[in-house]
């Protein structure tokens, strides 16, 4: 049993981590050949007929052509845990059975070699590599377009790992209307509005009136329309340094009572979730 890595076997581990998050996020084109041989053979260790292989620009192309759900496998995506198991075999030394090791082996193949893939009986879909991944502190995020996109427009739109809107991302934080934070229903989302439109801004637009203050919390109210006023919790994430705006019941009067609200007690919590 392994109780303690050696200094090799510790620096390994970010020489691991590096190449495989590359592998992961790559965007250059799959290789046919490569990808299609490496699923063979694990058709054939399943003992499988060869299947036949139809490609795809996109999960989203995969599903709406040929009716494929989630994936079981998504190739470069599953570089996490292949990193992992190709660890503790080629730098730890664990010993896995032979046709497991001989299997993980293929797997790796495929991960460097292309992105989603849907085995069934007779044929296999796969999926090309996306041509842009966009990330942020190991986040997917970008402000101003696709955070990940593919070549037929599929994609997703992600701020500081968030998925968001359309409009979100790509709208310039001073075009935005801060009003837009009154509707959202998600926190993480909300969390998003205010990052980066400013809290400032989105304060003095919504016409905020403090009712109570405590720490880094404060009661406030905001013009929700119709000259209608509506209370908020507005607090302050020290763990990233992101301010929060979260709806508490009309008639809240005190941080106290808003934090029992939300947390089911009134001190502040030790980590702000």
């Amino acid at each position: 049993m392994i109780t303690e890595l050696t200094p090799k076997q510790t620096a390994q581990i970010g020489v691991y981590h590096a190449n495989w998050l590359a592998i992961g996020l790559k965007c250059e084109r799959a290789d046919r050949p490569r990808a299609e041989k490496s699923i063979k053979a694990m058709y054939a260790f399943a003992s499988q007929k060869e299947p036949q292989f139809a490609w795809c620009r996109s999960p989203r192309e995969a599903r709406d052509k040929y009716d494929c759900g989630s994936a079981w496998f998504v190739g470069q995506q599953d570089s996490y845990w292949i990193c992992f198991y190709l660890y503790c075999r080629d730098i730890l030394g664990v010993k896995y059975e032979q046709k497991y090791s001989a299997l993980l082996n293929l797997h790796a193949e495929v991960a460097q070699s292309c992105g989603w893939w849907y085995p069934f009986e007779h044929g296999v879909i796969v999926c090309e590599r996306p041509l842009e991944v966009h990330m942020k502190n190991g986040v997917l995020h970008k402000d101003g377009g696709m955070a990940i996109r593919f070549s037929d427009g599929f994609g997703s739109w992600n701020l500081n790992g968030v998925r968001v809107s359309r409009a979100l991302a790509e709208t310039r934080a001073e075009d935005l209307d801060p009003a837009i934070l009154i509707k959202e229903q998600n926190a993480e989302v909300r969390r998003e509005i205010v990052r980066k439109i400013g809290i400032e801004r989105i304060v003095q637009k919504l016409g905020a009136e403090v009712l109570d203050r405590s720490g880094d919390y404060e009661l406030v109210t905001l013009g929700i329309g119709d000259g209608r006023r509506r209370e908020f919790l507005k607090m302050k994430n020290p763990s990233i340094g992101v301010y929060h705006i979260e709806g508490v019941p009309p008639g809240t009067k005190t941080v106290a009572e808003a934090l029992t609200f939300r947390n089911g007690r009134a001190d502040a919590p030790a980590r702000l979730t």
